[in-house]
């Protein structure tokens, strides 16, 4: 059994591949939400951005509750992730240094956005009611580490 962390965006986090990372889409929603709170060059970008995790988690519970196939969802995330790209590379060249650092950020660890997507029993946020196990790591930061399958954790991040 291999484990799968869902975290932050947290540095201390980088050693971990992304095949083996979720990012969380709460933290995300506070970040695009800050983008917008800032009232500057990177708002329109922040506004987009929640938007969309507006409609992933849309998605989200209706695949948990089982009115939507996980493979629909897929489908439907992967006509989006051309788009959702070229947001964020508008968010990194954008006038606003955090948008733009957020944004950047983002385009490099863009695999581990969708993680819940590909294996099973992994959630867009590291909601604790959900997991099996809750571990603490790097001080104040809470790391969510979640049991997959071999296979699952093999498979491609694309």
């Amino acid at each position: 059994m291999h484990w799968v962390v869902t975290s932050d965006r947290y540095s201390a986090y980088t050693w971990l591949a992304l095949r083996r990372r979720q990012l969380c889409w709460a933290h995300l929603r506070r970040d695009f939400q800050a983008m917008i709170d800032r009232d500057n060059a990177g708002s329109a970008i922040g506004s987009e951005l929640l938007l969309f995790s507006d409609d992933v988690f849309h998605w989200w519970y209706r695949v948990r509750d089982g009115t939507l196939k996980r493979s629909s969802m897929r489908t439907g995330i992967a006509e989006q992730r051309p788009w959702l790209r070229s947001l964020l590379e508008r968010g990194a060249a954008c006038g606003c240094a955090k948008t733009a650092g957020v944004c950047r950020e983002l385009l490099k660890l863009e695999p581990a956005l969708w993680t819940f997507l590909r294996v099973e029993g992994v959630e867009p946020t590291n909601n604790a009611r959900s997991v099996p196990c809750v571990t603490r790591c790097c001080g104040a930061k809470v790391v969510t580490g979640q049991p997959v399958p071999r296979e699952a954790a093999m498979w491609p991040t694309s």
